[in-house]
């Protein structure tokens, strides 16, 4: 991808133009063309055709890094349904498989599938699947096309439940309620027992 500066622009800002077009930050454009960061800054929020091509530019190289994230996601899950559909892929292979995609699910920046999905050459295989039993938890509809039980939020956050009363606990030690936190982030304001 190739974007070409137009003719208005200076030989140091089109130089700047192409740097960030290509992805670089503010800072690499500067040190790339050895003008000051601030330069490029003022250019950008006081020189409207300026800012309007490096915008363009970067929306054009964004969308370029989607598609080509796409494509590999796409190749990556293709080659991780030939290992799932393998009848020789070992048990324990297959389940490590399905563990890693129920763990990272994909990501679907705007759209659901950039291709549409292969329908089965038999009828029948195309009749809807049976409805599975009611779960436990309400399900959640994730791009991937899978459904995945997420527990139900409660309404209001629950506060740590308050220390328990025992030996003096120091400012900087973990606080007893089981939060995580310093005692002095969590309940010394909360509990005098300390």
């Amino acid at each position: 991808m190739d974007q070409k500066p137009p003719s208005t622009l200076t030989p140091v800002q089109a130089q700047v133009f192409l740097a960030l077009s290509q992805g670089a930050t503010v800072a690499e454009a500067a040190q790339s063309t050895g003008i000051h960061r601030t330069t490029i800054y003022k250019w950008l929020q006081n020189i409207k055709e300026f800012d309007q091509l490096v915008g363009d530019a970067r929306a054009h190289y964004i969308f370029t890094l989607q598609d080509q994230i796409l494509e590999t996601s796409d190749s990556a899950i293709a080659k991780l349904r030939t290992i799932l559909d393998n009848p020789a892929t070992p048990l324990a292979l297959q389940a490590k498989v399905a563990l890693q995609i129920l763990r990272h699910p994909l990501v679907r920046l705007a759209w659901d599938s950039p291709h549409p999905a292969a329908l089965p050459a038999d009828p029948k295989a195309a009749a809807p699947p049976p409805s599975p039993p009611a779960p436990a938890a309400p399900i959640r509809q994730i791009s991937t096309n899978r459904e995945i039980a997420v527990p139900a939020k409660s309404a209001a956050p629950q506060p740590p439940a308050p220390p328990p009363t025992g030996p003096k606990v120091g400012r900087n030690q973990l606080c007893p309620c089981g939060s995580g936190k310093k005692f002095k982030r969590c309940c010394l304001g909360k509990s005098t027992a300390h």
